[in-house]
């Protein structure tokens, strides 16, 4: 085994993390069709019996109530422990009811397609497909989009995410963390890349983590799916002892699928096939209090951008298409333990993307030609100490971030005209227990400052630039400090339960560059931000979490039209032409709150499950000239359930949306095309061996009803997708 796992690492390095994984993945296929052919006989008959018995299975199934057995695995990682100084993610206990972790477990049970799937299970979350350059998918969390993501401390932004996530494997990921709220602000800058603004503070992190082996071991697996898709993943992993301690991984995969053979209701294709490799190499030391992680992760492969089904017009991109998309990733993260008190931290890391999109001018039926690649350029350093005492732990840290779009063609702005932003930021965290440990209390603050090296006077969110208008470039301006803080408590009742309260604030002065369209008073933006809940246990098997949530957006800036730089801002807006450039901004307020409830827990025989409802109590307020009722479902429901029977295990996920318009389907008044959905999925696993080697054969399907739901960016849902997997471990 050793000498192989060297080949298999062998090989992906002398492919500079490139693509002699196929090799590896070939002679895998044709090993597995072998023992297959040998088994076949044994263990298919069982298998098919289970699938044809799943519903009486799932409606026979006792349940009896069994006293509550704790197991501590001593091999659980240290990042990853909640409550861990070497976890680099960790959020105060005041964060315990809106943070939510999807663990290596659940990934493998969900059979997701992409990250994008597997946190759309998460409370509370609509992940939406996209139909433009601007990225392949994104994420609403409780109503707000405005999310980063970490991966082993590599930070991106939301438009890199949204083009690159999609292509990130899931078989070299150990975890997911969803970070809600205002219990961020030791991760990473919060000001909004591509359009910085106190007002716009980030939301939130989708925190990935990826694998490390805790022995020598090794992971494959085959899937091929209905709609002419094929996954295929080799993940090797080896650790080593002695004095120096270390690990080294190594993961080559590759993805695919097609179009289905029916079209959307106006008449187009899906488009919807992406073809993609991808290469993982992580490998770390653990010597004289140092503990350092390397991650190297590359991918090229090619997506159609999906047909939006739009029901007021025909408008909406046809078949388009980007071909090549490349991702380089470089990371460096670690941190040394001085003594018993104090530990620091620390992550470099480089973000390379390019991408060509090949779009249509004019009409639908315009040739489709090869635009300017799309380049994005990121590297980011963060370093932070922490001082642990028995009841107190003081954190403080530094950010440092630089972001460039060389040609200008990032799809958020306007195309030809170069963008680099430096960000730097501090933060500082304060945790303290009480009460013999009963109370702790947490406060957190943050400042973040930009300088738009280069770029043009679009400085707050709000209505799309015009390619047309390239007037007011500007170099080296400084915007004011943004300020974050935050406060936190939780307080245990009894050992069981705990009431836990968050408040949040951020703001940003305005700018002498930002002018106001007449009749106009602009004030900073600032935002509120609180979170009140109670989480506990119900019994000895089954855990209740509430919470209510509230964000308040105030003096959100949004450019209501355009004058001449004689005017400037002082006559009517207009449209923006060849001489009325100068931009004029209105403000407005917006508010979103709700009630969040989840329910875990476990049955008789292994089983486990998980249900999650949010319902929006208000939604008030204008974004980007549609009202947020118009963008947010009222109700989100989430179930995921797992039981083992022998050797079977059944999964099942649900996932509910109410129905709403839109972004996509006009304004207030129009038909409510997008949610209105339950979507259901369900898979049955069955474990066996040969010759002591661990052998996993699934079969699943998502979207068991094939219903082609909409989401708010006018993408329909491809219907019924059937799977079988084939998992080795060894």
């Amino acid at each position: 085994m050793p000498s192989y796992l060297h080949v298999c690492i062998s090989v992906l390095l002398s492919a500079r993390l490139g693509l002699g994984w196929r090799w590896l993945l070939k002679n895998y296929e044709e090993h597995q069709r072998n023992v297959m052919r040998k088994v076949m006989n044994k263990h298919f008959k069982p298998l098919h019996a289970i699938v044809m018995l799943f519903p009486a299975l799932a409606m026979g199934q006792a349940v009896v109530s069994l006293p509550t057995v704790t197991v501590t695995d001593s091999s659980y990682r240290e990042d990853l422990q909640p409550n861990n100084v070497k976890n680099s993610f960790r959020t105060p206990a005041s964060s315990n009811g809106h943070v939510q972790v999807i663990t290596r477990e659940e990934i493998e049970q969900l059979r997701a397609s992409d990250v994008f799937e597997a946190v759309n299970m998460a409370s509370g979350v609509v992940a939406t497909p996209r139909s433009s350059r601007m990225g392949f998918s994104g994420l609403s969390i409780r109503g707000d989009s405005n999310f980063r993501w970490m991966i082993d401390g590599v930070y991106l932004d939301a438009g890199t995410a949204a083009r690159i996530m999609r292509a990130v494997p899931l078989a070299a990921v150990e975890e997911i963390k969803v970070v809600r709220g205002s219990s961020a602000l030791t991760l990473g800058p919060m000001t909004n890349t591509e359009n910085p603004s106190g007002g716009a503070a980030v939301d939130g992190f989708i925190v990935v983590r990826t694998r490390k082996p805790q022995k020598t071991e090794a992971q494959a697996r085959v899937a091929f799916e209905s709609n002419k898709g094929r996954e295929q993943s080799l993940w090797l992993g080896k650790t080593f002892d002695g004095e120096t301690k270390g690990y080294i991984a190594a993961l080559g995969a590759h993805s695919e699928n097609g179009n289905p053979g029916d079209k959307l209701d106006n008449g187009k294709s899906y488009n919807v096939g992406r073809d993609a490799d991808k290469a993982f190499l992580k490998g770390g030391v653990d010597v004289a209090g140092w503990n350092v992680d390397l991650m190297a992760y590359q991918d090229k492969g090619s997506y159609q951008i999906p047909n939006t089904n739009s029901h007021i017009t025909s408008a909406g991109n046809n078949d388009w298409f980007v071909d090549p998309s490349q991702t380089t990733i470089m990371g460096l993260s670690g941190n040394k333990t001085w003594d018993a008190q104090n530990t620091t931290l620390f992550s470099l890391s480089k973000v390379d993307v390019e991408q060509v999109v090949h779009s249509r001018g004019g009409t639908d039926t315009s040739a489709l030609v090869a635009r300017t690649p799309n380049i994005t350029h990121a590297t980011h350093y963060n370093l932070k100490h922490v001082m642990s005492f028995d009841v107190a732990r003081l954190t403080a840290g530094l950010d440092y971030r630089h972001w460039e779009v060389p040609n200008g063609q990032n799809p958020a702005y306007y195309p030809g005209i170069r963008r680099e932003e430096v960000t730097k930021g501090w933060f500082v965290q304060a945790e303290r227990d009480l009460m013999d440990g009963r109370l702790s209390l947490d406060a957190s603050a943050r400042q973040d400052n930009v300088n738009q090296v280069h770029g043009l006077n679009y400085m707050f969110g709000g209505v799309g630039g015009n390619s047309g208008v390239a007037n007011t470039k500007i170099d080296n301006v400084q915007l004011p400090n943004a300020l974050f803080w935050s406060m936190g408590s939780r307080y245990k009742m009894t050992p069981d339960w705990a009431l836990t309260a968050r408040y949040g604030q951020a703001s940003q002065p305005l700018t002498a560059e930002m002018k106001a369209a007449t009749g106009v008073n602009l004030q900073a933006d600032a935002q509120t931000k609180w979170e009140l809940g109670v989480d506990g246990r119900l019994n000895t098997m089954h855990k209740l979490s509430l919470n209510y949530f509230s964000r308040e957006a105030q003096y959100e800036k949004k450019i209501a039209g355009y004058t001449t730089p004689t005017a400037n801002c002082t006559a009517s807006v207009t449209s923006p032409t060849a001489t009325k450039y100068v931009p004029c901004y209105s403000q407005s307020d917006t508010t979103r709150a709700g009630l969040e409830a989840a329910v875990t827990g476990d049955w008789h025989g292994g089983g486990h499950y998980r249900a999650s409802w949010t319902h929006f109590t208000k939604l008030d307020g204008t974004l980007n000239n549609a009202s947020l009722t118009v963008q947010t479902p009222e109700n989100l429901g989430e179930l995921v359930l797992s039981q083992p029977i022998g050797r079977y295990t059944m999964t099942g996920a649900a996932k509910y949306v109410s129905q709403y318009i839109g972004t996509a389907n006009g304004s207030v008044g129009q038909v409510a095309y997008s949610g209105g959905y339950t979507k259901l999925d369900a898979g049955l696993s069955y474990d066996w061996e040969v010759d002591k080697t661990k052998m996993r054969t699934g079969v699943y399907v998502r979207n068991l009803t094939n219903k082609k739901f909409e989401t708010a960016t006018g993408i329909q849902d491809v219907g019924r997708v059937l799977g079988i997997e084939q998992m080795v471990h060894f």
